[in-house]
């Protein structure tokens, strides 16, 4: 476990890094941390990385973290390819894919609820969602038994 800052109790963490083996051999990470620690624009990174190159927000660095009707707003995705010429430069720019229209905090909040009743009004299937949280939640707990044991954990 790792704590950088004393504001927490000493058998909690509030930094830490999850590492993913697929089977196509390649590497995925996740990053997260809460606290004073985090930089206005840190506090919002996601990348997502692979052999093909990577996708990462770009979030504006004049948005307060605290601001809650803010701090779920993207702005835009930057795609970069991982594709070189010859000589190892890259060989397409990245591209910036502005989102347009963005649902604030209480909008997501809004739209959530809506989904929820229509899927409860019209009896809509969510297996796959139901999926999708349980494999979340598989994920989760195999981080903090990492954490805890502080071993590789394998999930088939």
């Amino acid at each position: 476990m790792l704590r950088v800052t004393e504001e927490i109790s000493p058998d909690l963490h509030n930094y830490g890094q999850l590492q993913v083996g697929f089977s196509d051999g390649s590497v995925g990470w996740y990053e997260v941390g809460w606290g004073p620690m985090m930089s206005k624009t840190a506090y919002f990174i996601k990348d997502v990385v692979g052999p093909l190159g990577s996708v990462s927000i770009d979030k504006d660095p004049t948005v307060d973290p605290s601001d809650v009707p803010k701090h779920g707003v993207v702005g835009a995705i930057i795609r970069h390819f991982s594709d070189t010429d010859a000589d190892g430069r890259p060989s397409k720019k990245d591209a910036i894919i502005r989102i347009e229209n963005e649902p604030d905090h209480k909008e997501i909040c809004r739209l959530e609820q809506e989904f929820l009743h229509r899927a409860i009004c019209d009896d809509i299937d969510l297996s796959d969602r139901m999926a999708d949280a349980v494999s979340s939640l598989k994920i989760g707990l195999a981080a903090i038994e990492a954490i805890r044991d502080r071993k590789v954990v394998k999930l088939n």
